[in-house]
Order: C-alpha cells, then structure tokens, then sequence
C-alpha cells in the first residue's frame, strides 16, 4: 500500500468520498434467506471483508451498512459473486436508503449446476447528510451463499453530468430483431422506469442519452434479460453500443431458459463531444433459434463525466480524475489451460485489440500491463467474456506489480455460454505501479475469453497538497521602511508548493537563485575598464 500521507498526517480518506468492501474468505453456506439480509454483514459465519472507507462514510459492518454524513451524488456498483446451496433459485438484490422502498432491485437465477455466478447491479442515487445505504439481498426459497470476491465500490459523482436510467418493471416483448431496451415506446418495453440525472440531456422515445460538454465518460450498462418464449432454444443475443448510430462496442452473449434470468455488464470510458449522444441494442435475430429476450427490471444505462476539479477541504486540496484507459478486445484468445492475460497480445493469433481512450496510463499489448503515471485512488473494472467446451471453474484475478489483490472463482458451464464475468476493484496505486488480469481454467478444460471483453481503469481522485492562504504583509512598515522581503510578502508571492522558494531575495533573478554562488559578488567600480 502506498504512503499517501501529506504533512499534516493526512491520508486518503480524510480528502476524497469513498467505501470499497471486498469479501476475500467465502461465507458458509446458507447464510442468506427468503428474507432481504445485508450482503456485507460481518456476522455471516465465517465471511471475511476488507474496507476501504473515507472518513465521511462510516462502514457498520455488523450491520453491512453505510452512512453518510455529508450529501452528494453516488454512484453504486455491486459485484455480486453468490451461489445456491441446494435448489436453483432467483437472487433478489436491493439497494435502499433509511427505511424507504428500494431504489434498485435487480433479479439473476443461480443454477446449482454451475455456481458461483457472478452478477453486477448499479445504480446512482442522491444521497442525503445521516443517510443510511442497505445493500441486501433474499432467495426465493432454500438458502445462498456470499463467495470470495463479491464487492461494492461507492464513489462520489462531482463532474455535475450524468444520467442513470433505469426499469423498475419487466418487458413483455416478443421482439425479433434489433430494439433499444431504454427506447420506453417499443411495444412491450417495461411499464415503469426511474432517471437520476443532471447536466446530460435523455430522449426516451429513442433511448438516447446525449452529452452537453466534452469530456471523457464513464459508461456502466447492466443488461439482464429473459426469454420471453420458456419452451424455446438457446438463441445468441448480440448486444452493442453506438456513439452517434456509429457501433463501438459489441459483445455476443447466450440465452437460456434455464438461466433466466441472466445479466450481462459493460463497462466503458469513451471520449464525448457536447452533442454526442449514445444508445445500446439488443439482437435476437437468429437464424436457428429467433427466440426474443425480454427487458428486465434493474436494467440500467449509467453514464457521467469523469472530473478533473479540485476538491479543497480546509488546509489541503486534491485532484480528481485525470488518468484513465479503456481497453476492448476484438478477437478471441487462444484457448488455453493456462492462466491468460486477455489484454497480452500473446494469447492471442493476432492482436486485436481496440484503446477506446487512454491518458496517463500507459497500456502495453507486449506484457498486458497497464502503468499508472500518477499516484492516486483507482477504479478498475475487468468484464470478461468466456466461452469453453465443458464446464468448469474459472478464477480471475487483479494484481497490482505481480501481486494479486482481488480474486474471484467461479463455474461456467458450456450449455450457456457465452456468458460474463465481471470483477472490479478500487486500488490505491504509486506513480509507476501496474496493473495486470488474468483468468484461469481448472486443470484440463481449455477456456476462451470472447471478443468484447474490456477493461477500464481511472482515478478517482489523486494526491494532494497544501493551501497557500498567506495574505501579504504590505510594502510600507509602520515605521515608513520598506519591507519588500519580508516573509510574508515572499510566501505571497511564490506560493510553497516546495520546501524552499527558490530565490533568496525577492528579485528572481540569476544571482539570487539558491545554491548558485555562496561567494560575495565582486564588486565593480566607477571607472573600472572593460576586461
């Protein structure tokens, strides 16, 4: 961990607004119910979570609650990695403030043929000063488990631009082609949907969300989706998203009646201009199989801009944003028994990959690393896409410098696949460090990670330094001398961002530069000829 303390003893946590909870030992079975339990509850036998909580969100974690003492805007993201302990179940998982309804309810079956399986869920919501968050989940019947990997990263949304749209119903679409999930007039489309926004302009009659000011953008859409005929195939739903009807991302992903319903994440950051606009669509035209897949409710199109402001608390100021990368694969990896880097050109025939948008992170295809030029709070967000000739359990990891920080294990099966995997983390991160996923297959069962697989990395919030407040002393003492070099004055006029102003005298200048001469000056006379 790095030493991010400024002069005061300050760290992190004192600056920016933030909690991460990761499960790094699963729960023993059956800790979750019929009846909505908090996930991140450190009571459930055996559990064990790490934190990573700023001061101004306190983490209860006999409770798995979060409360805020200051209000804002918060974006929400459950990694949920679960499993059913003896019958194939829907997992119901709610996020809600105090005592109220919740805002976000996300459905996802769990076949005990193939589990763990990891879903994703996010919402943003506007949160209150005393606000109490409750991340919760039920099964509707038998019991569930909370597996090794399972996180939740809350951020702070302070850019003022974003938008967050999403069902709070389900489809009843029969929809053979192409439609846009979010377009609310397409025949069928869910009866009721929610939005969170500001500073971004939504068209609901097209499903479009449009950005008002360049920058770049944070784009997370959660997908879950079911098959509106129960005794048909298992037809390929090919997702994608389009910047200004132009497709920049696609993935292929497979229904079945047996995994309804299934959940499938992107995870993006993409360059906008003011006027730019997005949409995402879904295609069940296939030829084999033309079963059509219904909109379901916690179906979610997040976007907001990243910032680049500064946060100023008291005596310190911070940075927020600025480096960032977002990497798609086009091709698929070789299938391999061995663990794989998805973004080493190495494991591919031939590289393929696609930068969406990067600065200050260095992405290098050669190793599949990805160096931070900057030190700082990071997210990072790893969906995979697998496919495999028979099932098995995949482990992925997120190391840091050869190091693994995150792992999550969990069973994919062949019958529908190909499916999703998503895992996130929230580092904190040294100029210089890099960061590495990998996936791998249990011994003897080949796995391939798809084309669409993508991995987007930012800082949310950066280093930090002192506040220069001093006021200036004026030129003229009360005793009429002249006080051009007094301390305050120099202070004034050349803030301290180091740990000397650079000029001993108040004239910058060659000679009065630190450290140039510590010899008198010679002296030149009148009269004196030239040398």
């Amino acid at each position: 961990m790095p030493d991010n303390k400024n002069s005061f003893g300050q760290t992190y946590a004192d600056k920016a607004s933030f909690a991460n909870v990761l499960c790094t030992t699963k729960s023993a079975d059956g800790v979750i119910g019929t009846s909505a339990e908090p996930i991140f509850d450190s009571d459930h036998t055996d559990v064990v979570f790490s934190s990573n909580v700023s001061d101004d969100i306190t983490y209860t974690a006999d409770a798995g609650t979060f409360t805020f003492s200051r209000a804002g805007i918060y974006h929400i993201v459950l990694s949920a990695n679960t499993n059913q302990n003896t019958a194939n179940r829907i997992q119901t998982f709610t996020f809600h403030l105090n005592s109220a309804s919740p805002f976000y309810t996300g459905l996802r079956h769990i076949n005990t043929g193939y589990d763990p399986v990891e879903s994703t869920h996010q919402a943003v919501v506007s949160i209150s000063a005393n606000d109490v968050l409750h991340i919760e989940m039920a099964t509707s019947a038998n019991t569930a488990s909370i597996k090794k990997g399972t996180s939740v990263i809350i951020t702070e949304i302070t850019s003022g631009h974003y938008i967050s749209h999403q069902a709070t119903d389900n489809g009843e679409n029969d929809n053979i082609g192409a439609f846009n999930p979010w377009e609310q007039d397409f025949t069928g489309a869910p009866a009721s949907y929610t939005t969170v926004k500001n500073g971004m302009t939504q068209d609901t009659s097209q499903g479009k969300f449009q950005a008002n000011v360049a920058g770049r953008y944070l784009i997370m859409v959660t997908n879950i989706f079911l098959l509106a005929d129960q005794t048909g195939g298992t037809p390929t739903i090919e997702m994608t998203l389009k910047k200004n009807n132009t497709i920049f991302c696609t993935r292929s992903v497979v229904a079945n009646r047996f995994d309804d319903p299934a959940e499938n994440t992107f995870c993006l950051i993409e360059d906008l201009a003011a006027g730019d606009y997005l949409k995402a669509f879904w295609d069940t035209n296939d030829e084999d199989d033309g079963d059509s897949v219904q909109v379901q409710k916690g179906t979610t199109f997040t976007v907001y801009k990243l910032d680049e402001d500064v946060y100023v608390n008291g005596d310190t100021s911070g940075y927020f944003g600025y480096p960032y990368a977002s990497v798609l694969s086009k091709a698929n990896t070789n299938g391999s028994v061995l663990a794989k880097n998805p973004f080493d050109e190495d494991s591919y025939s031939t590289d393929d990959f696609e930068t969406r948008s990067a600065s200050g992170i260095t992405f290098t295809p050669a190793d599949g690393k990805f160096t931070v030029d900057e030190p700082g709070l990071y997210v990072v967000a790893f969906a995979g896409v697998y496919s495999l000739n028979s099932g098995g359990t995949v482990d992925i990891t997120i190391a840091v410098n050869g190091t693994t920080v995150m792992t999550q294990s969990g069973k994919i099966a062949n019958g529908p696949d190909p499916l999703d995997r998503t895992a996130t983390a929230f580092l904190e991160l040294n100029k210089g460090d890099y960061i590495e996923v990998f996936y791998d297959m249990e011994a003897g069962k080949p796995v391939v990670c798809k084309a669409g697989t993508q991995i987007s990395i930012y800082r949310y919030f950066g280093f930090y330094k002192e506040i220069q407040t001093t006021i200036a002393d004026g030129l003229i003492n009360d005793d009429l001398t002249i006080d051009t070099f007094s301390q305050g004055n120099l202070s004034n006029q050349h803030p301290r961002n180091t740990d000397q102003v650079p000029f001993r005298f108040g004239i910058r200048g060659a000679g009065s530069l630190r450290g140039r001469d510590t010899q008198v000056a010679s002296v030149v006379n009148v009269g004196d000829k030239k040398s």
